[in-house]
C-alpha cells in the first residue's frame, strides 16, 4: 500500500490505560484513588502513595520508549488507535500531526507526555501537541460542563484552519473517558472528515484494521443562521460575556441550543456554543453586528460610518472589543484587560468623548458616557478612531 501525500492531523483523547493496565491490584486501586486529583492536590498525598504512583509512572516510562510499535499497541489504548489508523490508511508517520487530548489531572497529564514521547521518538519528523484542559476531570459536573466550553473553543478555533489548510482531519476516540468521547464524537461529526475508533473486541496485538470503526463526517450543517441574526444580542451575551439570559427573550431560539441555569434564566448548550461559534466566525468579518448590550452601549450618528472601508481582520477585531466593552459595562468597570485598556481620554479629537478603549495596535473605540431619560449611564461610541494615544 503506497503512503498518503496529503496532511493529516490525528486528534486522539487520553485516558490513564497507559497506567493502569497489566496493573497489580494495589498499585490500580492507588491510581484510581488519585485519578481526579491535580498535580497541587497531588502532590499533598501522603509520602508512600506518592511514591507507589512515582515509581509506577517512572517503570511505564522506561518500558514504554523501549517498545516497538508492537508492544506499544498492547501497553496504550490510545496509541493502539493512533497507530492502527496510521497502518489502515498507510499514512507516513512523518508527515502526521498528532494531537492529544488530556484531562487537567496529575495522571492525565503524565499519561499524554508519555505518549507525546513515544511518538516523538518513534516518528521524530512528526508535530506532537498536548492540549490539557485544567478544568477536564470526572470528579465535578460543574467544573467538566466549563471544560466543555473550553475544549468547544478550542476546536472551533482550531479544526477549520487546519481543514482550509488541506488536512485531513481525523478524531480518534480508542481511548480517552467515557464522559469526554461522548461529547467530542458529537463535535467531530462537524469539525472532523472522521471519527474512529477501536471495536471493543479488537485485541491489542496484532492487526486491528478489520476493527477499526469509522464515522464519517456529517454531510449537512444545521442551519441557524436566522435565529441567531433575530436574537443576536441574547447570543453575544451568552456566549461572549457568559450572562444568563431570561426565557422571555429567547422565545423562537430551539431548546437543544439552550441550557436552563436557574429561576428561568438560561445560557447556551453545548450545541448552542457550537453553532454561535460558528456564526461568530463567519459574522464578525462580515460587518460590525448591533451593540451586544441594547440600552447601555450605543453607537453615536458616526460610529458606524467611522468603521467602513476597513479589512474583514478589522472588523473582527471591532466587533472583540465590542464583547469585551459590553463585558467592561457588566462587571462594573471590573473587568478591563490590558487588550482593553479603557481610560480617560483627554485631546480627543472627538469633541464629545472622554474616554477610549483599544481595539488593536493603533486603533480605539473613542466614546463618551451620558445618563437616559432614566437616568441609566450609557455608553455612547463616537468613533472608530487610528492614531497613537
Amino acid at each position: 500500500m503506497s503512503k498518503q501525500n496529503h496532511s493529516h492531523l490525528v486528534v486522539s483523547t487520553c485516558g490513564t490505560s497507559l497506567l493502569t493496565n497489566d496493573c497489580n491490584p494495589t498499585t490500580k486501586k492507588t491510581l484510581l484513588e488519585c485519578a481526579n486529583m491535580s498535580k497541587s492536590e497531588f502532590i499533598k498525598q501522603d509520602t508512600h502513595t506518592i511514591r507507589i504512583i512515582e515509581h509506577h509512572i517512572q517503570q511505564r516510562v522506561q518500558k514504554l520508549l523501549e517498545a516497538d510499535v508492537t508492544e506499544a499497541k498492547k501497553m496504550c489504548a490510545e496509541l493502539n488507535g493512533i497507530l492502527t489508523t496510521m497502518e489502515s490508511d498507510a499514512f507516513d508517520g512523518g508527515s502526521t500531526h498528532h494531537t492529544l487530548i488530556a484531562t487537567g489531572t496529575y495522571l492525565g497529564g503524565k499519561t499524554a507526555s508519555m505518549v507525546q514521547q513515544w511518538l516523538k521518538k518513534q516518528y521524530p519528523m512528526a508535530n506532537v501537541m498536548v492540549e490539557q484542559f485544567e478544568r477536564l476531570q470526572t470528579r465535578d459536573a460543574d467544573l467538566f460542563g466549563e471544560a466543555v466550553s473550553d475544549i468547544i473553543k478550542w476546536i472551533t478555533e482550531t479544526l477549520p484552519g487546519y481543514t482550509q489548510g488541506q488536512y485531513k482531519v481525523t478524531m480518534n476516540l480508542t481511548g480517552g473517558f467515557k464522559s469526554v468521547n461522548g461529547v467530542l464524537q458529537s463535535l467531530g461529526l462537524l469539525y472532523a472528515d472522521e471519527i474512529v475508533y477501536l471495536f471493543e473486541g479488537a485485541s491489542r496485538e496484532g492487526d486491528n484494521s478489520k476493527s477499526l470503526i469509522r464515522i464519517p463526517k456529517l454531510p449537512f450543517s444545521i442551519e441557524v443562521d436566522g435565529i441567531i441574526e433575530e436574537h443576536i444580542t441574547q447570543f453575544r451575551l451568552m456566549g461572549q460575556c457568559n450572562e444568563l439570559v431570561p426565557k422571555s427573550a429567547l422565545l423562537r431560539v430551539p431548546e437543544m441550543l439552550l441550557m436552563h441555569v436557574d429561576d428561568g434564566l438560561y445560557g447556551l448548550s453545548w450545541w448552542g456554543e457550537v453553532l454561535w461559534a460558528e456564526f461568530r466566525e463567519r459574522e464578525y468579518n462580515v460587518r460590525v453586528l448591533p451593540s451586544p448590550l441594547t440600552g447601555e452601549i450605543v453607537y453615536g450618528s458616526r460610529f458606524l460610518k467611522t468603521c467602513d472601508g476597513y479589512p474583514s481582520k478589522m472588523i473582527k477585531h471591532i466587533n472583540q472589543t465590542l464583547d469585551d466593552l459590553a463585558r467592561h459595562v457588566i462587571e462594573n468597570g471590573k473587568y478591563n484587560p490590558k487588550s482593553l485598556d479603557v481610560k480617560s481620554f483627554k485631546g480627543s479629537p472627538s469633541v464629545n468623548s472622554t474616554h477610549e478603549c483599544d481595539v488593536i495596535e493603533k486603533f480605539r473605540i473613542l466614546f463618551h458616557k451620558e445618563r437616559n431619560e432614566d437616568g441609566k449611564l450609557v455608553y455612547v461610541l463616537d468613533e472608530f478612531h487610528e492614531g497613537y494615544h
